[in-house]
């Protein structure tokens, strides 16, 4: 699979668990807070339907140049690698190498 094949999926899991996780959060409080069995059964069915795609754990950060998903600066969205090449390239101001 491709970078921007990775990326673009991505995307999609981030903006369908952004649409859905509203709705999701709902049933499962909903769940835990009825003694009724018959009311529990019926929440189960309806959280079934949601995928595993759009769960929270499947939202990976990942770099915006490579894609890489590990080794990632929240703040910049770049991973080490990059981070570094751009630095030292002098494209990301007000960042200097530290030596002591």
């Amino acid at each position: 699979m491709t970078l921007i094949a990775k990326l673009q999926r991505d995307k999609v899991y981030r903006r369908e668990f952004k649409r859905k996780e509203l709705s999701f959060l709902l049933l499962k409080y909903s769940i835990y807070n009825n003694n009724k069995r018959y009311k529990k059964i019926l929440f189960h069915k309806f959280i079934r339907r949601f995928r595993l795609n759009w769960s929270r754990t499947r939202i990976v950060n990942k770099c915006m140049f490579s894609g890489r998903a590990s080794w990632i600066l929240r703040k910049f969205k770049l991973s080490r690698m990059t981070f570094r090449n751009l630095c030292d390239n002098g494209h990301i101001h007000a960042v200097r190498r530290s030596s002591w």
